[in-house]
């Protein structure tokens, strides 16, 4: 008995491991969580899963961070469903991360870094200017110079 138990165990913490989950990187307008009738404002660094139902209006946007498979994924323009519906509803939504980005990002989402809001089309240039300060070394100028 005590081994179907801890067989049972396993099983489901190992199903709940493997459950993927998403933090909500940024939000552009008022991105809504539909739980039943109610509706909640999204807000960034709050989880959700691909079964959330979000209601993104015209001219707003959300974007997601899947922390396991290193994936950005941005839902934009009017719709409502679930996110694994909005997802393969919007060709290229998903896109994977370097691992430079991915590091910058999870720096970002732990609060450690100060974050330029303004927002583009492309999840990759709204930071470029911080992130590449983070992995490129500033030149140096020999000392025979400073003199």
């Amino acid at each position: 008995m005590r081994k179907l138990l801890t067989m049972l165990f396993l099983l489901m913490a190992g199903t709940a491991m493997h459950a993927q989950t998403y933090i909500v990187y940024t939000v552009t307008g008022e991105v809504m969580k539909v739980e039943g009738k109610e509706k909640t404002l999204l807000a960034v660094r709050k989880k959700v899963v691909p079964t959330t139902v979000l209601s993104i209006p015209e001219k707003s946007m959300v974007r997601l961070f899947d922390h396991a498979g290193h994936k950005i994924v941005t839902l934009n323009g009017k719709c409502q469903g679930t996110v694994k519906q909005l997802i393969e509803q919007q060709d290229g939504a998903e896109k994977t991360v370097t691992p430079q980005y991915f590091a910058y990002i999870i720096k970002n989402l732990k609060g450690k870094l100060v974050t330029n809001t303004v927002e583009t089309d492309n999840a990759t240039t709204i930071f470029r200017d911080d992130a590449d300060s983070l992995f490129i070394k500033p030149a140096t100028i020999p000392d025979e110079e400073k003199e």
